[in-house]
């Protein structure tokens, strides 16, 4: 694929009534729509594309072959154009045959995904608020051409997305594609969604074992845990694939999927390329030392009573739901079930519990998923305290950085605990002495950022669903490594005998680590922190490769963070300085000062200042952080 010739957005029909292979409706006459024409109706309701097919029979017995090609063409600085192409058959069977034939070929090729439902959220407060805009002239006349069925959802209120993706009434599966225009707030929010959709469906599936009486998603994801090879396949043959627009200020998943520009964005939502991502589980642990900190701000600042007034109001107007939702979590914990109950209120307000929780933000989480990075020290007081400069774009962080330079840089007391991520050889990346280097793409290759990279490929995760043969031969006296895929389809209580044999951490793909496990060789480092960045994803914004050697899907997390040097006091604007004016291009890393670990656990706990994941404020909470082994199923853009 060029620049010059995008592949084709889709075939349609004409108005003349020719024969249709695909979807859409188009003038024979029209050879070029500008895309900045209406072409869909678009609101804050929903607006579908057709796809319904039509033919045309001629007086004669042999109905002749019509049909239209749309494409897209950007000429260097130009705006991209659609243009049109037609192509007719003549008489007779055999020219008719060839001419299906090659339409059939091209169509198999820009659909390898088959026709899919595109529901497309729009965060209106995104970037610079722009995202409606952006997807009424850029999205929407292309996705027209296309066989897929597109429905418009425009957000209402905050985690409008994640609590519908989350519900399991909602029909969402293999079929779906939830296309997320804003910034990484909102690929946030549909990730969470999945995720809570995930236990959801689960959960149902425990207590029900997929019988005919629950709801179709339940039933169906008992089918495919029966009738897939591994447990990534058969999530995703239960959930939708997500697919970033990018108009919000960072965007760093975008730039690592190749979507930044909305061209690419667009013919990504038609060819559907897709790429598997792990994501970091992050479970939250109350901190006393940080509440006794934040409340001493509030007494020094002379805010108490504020504070206090500010959550007895809330709490008033919440209390019903908050005793309902506890009652609510207090049985799935006596009962020993999956918690589901939702991190936000049905308004999509955040639950606090306490005055300082609820003045400063501070939401309380159980746990989350992230999919870029949690965040603690400099970092957060840049990104949160940028956030009123969001009219800026992606500048706001380099204003507001150097802002934060000149008043001096802050410090943080951290306790970090990590496990050390090995490669099958034995190696491992520990840059935490000023005297190691990083390594080079021998040891540790860059990420090609789809399915096929190499290291992420030797690093999948197990598969539980089905084993090798000789784990098979090694488990012929173990009824507990049964494979699902060979369960009788005429045993309507096959699906719950063959889900007991896995524990819902196998079945979610998830990392399990105990924690509390002192003989597991984990590394301690205590000091003065005044950054760390623990990152999923290479790109943190489109301008910051944070992680460098990250990759997609190897089970590692990369933790990126600079510190007062414990022997020379080292550490302060001239070094943030150097790590920020380098971040472009992921120079950073090589400084001294500049301290880079891949791990497969980490435990961190910071007594002052914000923690933030993705973008969003985190709890008042010491962070217990694990991987879930290809969580996600994304749509990139291929340049081929």
């Amino acid at each position: 694929m060029t620049d010059d010739a995008v592949t084709k957005a889709a075939y349609s029909q004409s108005n003349t009534g020719s024969p249709s292979l695909l979807c859409g409706v188009s003038n024979a006459e029209s050879t070029e729509v500008p895309p900045g024409s209406s072409l869909n109706t678009f609101g804050s309701s929903s607006s579908w594309v057709s796809t319904a097919a039509h033919s045309k029979t001629h007086s004669n017995t042999v109905p002749r072959a019509t049909f239209f090609v749309h494409y897209l063409r950007t000429r260097q600085s130009q705006k991209p154009t659609i243009h049109s192409l037609e192509f007719k058959s003549g008489d007779g069977l055999n020219s008719v045959f060839y001419v299906k034939q090659m339409a059939a070929a091209v169509l198999s090729h820009i659909y390898q995904e088959g026709y899919k439902r595109i529901l497309i959220f729009i965060s209106p407060k995104s970037g610079k608020g722009k995202g409606e805009e952006i997807v009424k002239r850029h999205i929407l006349p292309i996705l027209h051409f296309s066989r897929h069925a597109v429905d418009v959802h425009l957000t209402t209120r905050a985690h409008d997305c994640e609590d519908y993706v989350a519900n399991i009434s909602n029909a969402l599966d293999g079929g779906t594609v939830v296309a997320c225009a804003g910034g990484d707030g909102m690929i946030h929010e549909a990730l969470n969604g999945l995720q809570r959709r995930k236990l959801a469906l689960l959960k149902a599936l425990r207590e029900g074992g997929g019988n005919t009486g629950q709801p179709t998603t339940v039933t169906s994801l008992a089918y495919y845990f029966r009738h897939s090879k591994t447990v990534t396949e058969a999530w995703d043959r239960a959930l939708p694939m997500v697919a970033t627009i990018a108009t919000g200020s960072a965007c760093g998943l975008a730039k690592s999927l190749n979507v930044l520009h909305h061209t690419e964005a667009a013919i990504s939502l038609i060819n559907l390329r897709t790429c598997h991502m792990d994501l970091m589980h992050m479970k939250f642990i109350p901190n006393p030392e940080l509440l006794s900190h934040n409340k001493a701000r509030l007494v020094s600042g002379k805010h108490t009573k504020s504070a206090e007034s500010g959550f007895c109001k809330y709490f008033e107007k919440h209390r019903r739901e908050i005793e309902e939702r506890d009652a609510e979590r207090q049985n799935c914990k006596k009962m020993k079930l999956i918690d589901t109950t939702s991190p936000f209120l049905s308004d999509g307000t955040p639950e606090y519990r306490n005055p300082v929780s609820h003045y400063y933000g501070f939401p309380d989480f159980a746990e989350r998923v992230a999919f870029m990075s949690l965040s603690f020290g400099m970092a957060n007081d840049i990104d949160h305290g940028s956030e009123h400069l969001r009219f800026l774009g992606n500048n706001r962080f380099i204003v507001y950085g150097g802002y934060l330079i000149l008043q001096g840089v802050r410090k943080y007391s951290t306790l970090l605990r990590y496990l050390p991520w090995e490669s099958t050889s034995g190696f491992k990346v520990e840059k935490i002495h000023s005297n190691r280097k990083m390594p080079d793409t021998t040891q540790m290759p860059i990420c090609t950022m789809n399915d096929s990279c190499p290291h992420c490929l030797e690093y999948a995760p197990r598969d539980v669903l089905s084993h090798t043969s000789t784990e098979k031969e090694a488990a012929t006296e173990d009824d507990s490594l049964i494979q699902l895929s060979r369960v009788d389809e005429s045993d309507e209580e096959a699906p719950e005998k063959s889900l007991d044999q896995f524990t819902n951490a196998e079945l979610l793909n998830e990392e399990e680590v105990d924690f509390d496990d002192e003989s597991l060789p984990w590394v301690t480092i205590r000091g003065d922190f005044y950054n760390m960045i623990i990152c999923n994803l290479r790109d943190v914004a489109q301008d910051m490769v944070m992680a460098p050697i990250a990759h997609l899907s190897d089970g590692a997390i990369d933790l990126v963070y600079s510190r007062v040097d414990p022997s020379t006091g080292k550490g302060g604007r001239k070094e943030l300085v150097q790590f920020m004016t380098s971040l472009e291009k992921g120079k950073h890393v090589e400084y001294e000062f500049c301290h880079y670990v891949k791990a497969r656990a980490v435990e961190i706990k910071v007594d002052e200042g914000i923690s933030m994941s993705d973008g969003e404020l985190m709890p008042m909470s010491t962070a217990r952080i694990t991987k879930i082994r290809q969580g996600s199923r994304l749509v990139r853009f291929d340049y081929e």
